[in-house]
């Protein structure tokens, strides 16, 4: 069992052991407070993800770069902002220990050097993410509203990342985007969690009736 603070580490406790004891695993810096020295401050959620992906831990950081806007979102009635681009990075801790060095940076990704392919640029259009007027200006993927990076639980890289109507699953190691789909926020206007992985059905037998599906 583990108790997560994600800005500074875990905390592990062997409940099957006869004598079970505590162990912290300490985490990567936030890269804003390493590049730009910034202080750590507010929820995690929206910049952090960590998951335990075939027995090593693996975490996820979102850094987006925003400035102010002197003026209030129509809908929300929240202070508005502008993205310039944002950037997910993925760490990977083999040896799941509070060693510092055995933190390992995978890969990173700037939004503003992603690809897009011409069928995910269809997608991307129909739904409205891209080519909104904005200031006059036309919006890119950079400048998305992007939040709540997730890691995918199959070990294939990928990042599931979150728009305010939007939620984008990102290969990260390939820096292209590999599927969208559409989900309603209607009842929520801000950036609260709204979804998380799951391996479970990994052991769930297909072939077996309802009544002998066992959790």
């Amino acid at each position: 069992m583990g108790w997560v603070d994600l800005w500074r580490g875990i905390l592990f406790s062997d409940v099957l052991s006869s004598s079970p004891t505590l162990c912290g695993v300490t985490l990567p810096l936030p890269r804003s407070l390493v590049n730009h020295g910034k202080g750590i401050e507010g929820c995690p959620k929206p910049n952090r993800g960590i998951a335990v992906i075939q027995g090593c831990l693996r975490m996820v950081e979102l850094e987006v770069h925003i400035d102010g806007l002197p003026m209030l979102d129509p809908e929300t009635g929240h202070l508005n902002f502008g993205v310039h681009d944002w950037e997910p990075s993925t760490y990977t801790n083999r040896k799941i220990s509070g060693a510092w060095e055995d933190w390992q940076l995978d890969c990173t990704a700037k939004a503003s050097h992603i690809d897009i392919d011409e069928a995910m640029q269809w997608q991307l259009l129909q739904s409205g993410l891209l080519h909104v007027k904005q200031e006059g200006r036309e919006q890119k993927l950079k400048n998305l509203h992007t939040s709540q990076p997730v890691l995918s639980l199959d070990n294939n890289g990928a990042v599931y990342l979150l728009t305010k109507v939007k939620f984008l699953l990102l290969t990260l190691r390939a820096k292209k985007i590999q599927s969208l789909a559409e989900f309603s926020t209607e009842r929520n206007l801000g950036r609260s969690h709204a979804y998380c992985p799951s391996s479970i059905s990994s052991y769930i037998n297909a072939r077996a009736t309802p009544g002998n599906i066992l959790f």
